[in-house]
């Protein structure tokens, strides 16, 4: 479910590529090891994270939420509860760190992109960030061939990234240092 009312990169969207969610069916009638589609639950709970590019988009998510959920369950004439928890702040470079993290890239690598594609994948950073300045980028760790993504079960970690991520951390440090 994307909301229609905002723009796709500035506010929260409420997806299953964005977020983690799990479905219960429960008190069903059947036993809990059988799957049966054709007999309706007495209570669904869904739950799922919430991630946004914005602070604003952030607090949004909320009110966008419950409206989601009321919607459904008063078109149905079934009654819903809504918890909702902020637990995942949006991730906010300091920009004099950016500055930091690009200056040592274009002294260690061949290329900087200094504008990747916004990603969901960083809250743990973003923890961070919100009590320290700091600046949250990739060195490349190569391509994600057949899903060994980081935080996947398959992630392979790439040896050969060891060398230049060791160089660009020291020519950051020295950067910090000699400033």
């Amino acid at each position: 479910m994307v909301d229609d009312c905002f723009e796709p990169m500035g506010p929260p969207s409420v997806t299953n590529q964005d977020a983690v969610f799990e479905l219960f069916a429960e008190d069903a009638p059947a036993a809990k090891d059988s799957v049966a589609y054709n007999v309706l639950p007495n209570k669904v709970t869904i739950r799922g994270t919430v991630r946004a590019f914005s602070p604003d988009a952030r607090a949004a998510a909320e009110p966008l939420m419950r409206r989601i959920v009321e919607g459904i369950a008063g078109s149905t004439g079934a009654q819903c509860e809504l918890s909702y928890s902020q637990q995942y702040p949006t991730l906010i470079n300091s920009v004099s760190s950016a500055r930091l993290a690009e200056s040592a890239g274009i002294a260690v690598f061949q290329k900087v992109e200094t504008s990747p594609p916004q990603t969901m994948i960083v809250e743990d950073f973003a923890f961070m960030l919100e009590d320290r300045p700091g600046c949250y980028g990739w060195i490349g760790n190569g391509p994600d061939n057949d899903g060994r993504i980081l935080h996947s079960a398959w992630f392979d970690f790439n040896d050969g990234a060891l060398p230049f991520g060791a160089s660009y951390f020291a020519t950051l440090v020295e950067a910090k240092h000699s400033s």
